[in-house]
């Protein structure tokens, strides 16, 4: 077994009478199978994704006790480095001498469902390998988008090798069930859960009127009216958060933006974590968000969200947390308006959202405890 699979310091290995069958020792108790990539460079390409897996980790430790062994996959084929402790690479070999060593295996830490060859291609593979291997393998939390028709037996089939499918939202539910007529349960984003603000430490004072987080995607309008917006207000101070952090993504938009709003800013930097990011977005005053991650994050750290519904999942983020959210042809007075009346979420819904994500870590629990 090489490093990729090495176990998180101060777990214990299941003793030898654990073989089964004549087959390997299942001594990892989950292995989290994640839309984590590093980038070139070695960090998280989306610190949304990288939240969601870690978060996902944090929860079933808890829910299994700290004795228990949870891996983590990581895509490393662009940076070419060997994955971190408590990490296994997303290669066929490596997934599955991981797997062969794990009780379950939990598909799930992003969007995993949507219209990306790759990814369709990734679940197919842990479908697969869950299949060879033996290895029960839950659906858990994920995010669906449409989907080609092209795609869809890839998906088709995780979806129905699975034990259990959650995903985050009721527009992922109505997705998923429009095409696989998949039995599927509405949990929350594994953010949602009490372990994502573990390491944030006190509230921050506000240093930036306005957080920004922008798709390569965002048209010359939607662009042009946050430009108003800003200038409308006489926002003096603002601050970049850029989530995705492939090149020619989030952040050349951002810049171009900053250009054009003539406006002092500072953003977030390419090596920070993703708790890193909240601390930052806890120092604004308001954040207006294309990005689902950024807007959550803005959430449970209580700042104020503009939701831009670009996606059925920021639409459906807006609605369940009541955020004030504008439509991608919004005007530069009606961007100006939603920041003015932007309020933090109720804490009872949040507190709601966060026992609904309960529901995919139960399962995955309920799953390791009868293997």
């Amino acid at each position: 077994m090489g490093d990729d699979t090495t176990p998180s310091a101060g777990s214990k290995k299941a003793p030898e009478s654990a073989l089964v069958s004549g087959r390997c020792a299942r001594e990892v108790d989950v292995l989290i199978c994640s839309a984590a990539v590093q980038t070139e460079d070695g960090i998280a390409l989306n610190l949304g994704d990288e939240a969601i897996s870690e978060c996902l980790e944090r929860g079933v430790r808890r829910a299994l006790g700290p004795n228990s062994v949870v891996l983590r996959t990581i895509n490393v084929r662009r940076s070419g480095e060997a994955p971190g402790v408590g990490r296994v690479s997303t290669s066929v070999w490596s997934l599955h001498s991981a797997m062969r060593r794990s009780k379950v295996a939990a598909l799930g830490g992003g969007t995993l469902i949507q219209n990306d060859k790759g990814l369709a291609l990734y679940c197919l593979k842990v479908a697969v390998i869950s299949m060879l291997t033996r290895t029960p393998l839950v659906i858990c939390a994920i995010g669906v988008e449409r989907v080609p028709v092209h795609l869809r037996p890839f998906y088709w089939f995780a979806v129905r090798r699975a034990r259990n499918v959650t995903v985050r939202d009721g527009g992922s539910l109505e997705l998923l069930a429009s095409w696989s007529a998949c039995e599927a349960t509405v949990s929350a984003d594994p953010l949602f859960l009490p372990e994502a603000l573990d390491d944030l430490g006190p509230a921050a004072n506000p240093k930036f009127d306005l957080a920004l987080s922008l798709r390569p995607d965002a048209s010359t309008a939607l662009v042009g009216s946050l430009v108003g917006a800003i200038r409308s207000l006489k926002v003096k101070s603002l601050l970049a958060v850029p989530t995705d952090r492939r090149p020619h993504a989030d952040e050349q938009e951002l810049r171009g933006f900053f250009a054009d709003a003539d406006a002092p800013w500072a953003q977030v930097s390419r090596e920070s974590s993703w708790t890193d990011a909240m601390r930052e977005i806890a120092c604004a005053r308001v954040l207006i968000g294309m990005r689902l991650h950024a807007c959550i994050f803005a959430s449970l750290v209580g700042t104020p969200a503009v939701v831009v519904r670009t996606e059925n999942k920021t639409a459906a983020l807006a609605d369940e947390l009541g955020l004030s959210s504008v439509p991608l042809t919004a005007s530069a007075d009606q961007i100006a308006s939603a920041i003015g009346s932007a309020v933090p979420p109720d804490q009872a819904v949040l507190g709601a959202l966060g026992a609904r994500a309960e529901v995919a870590i139960d399962q995955i629990t309920a799953l390791v405890r009868t293997a």
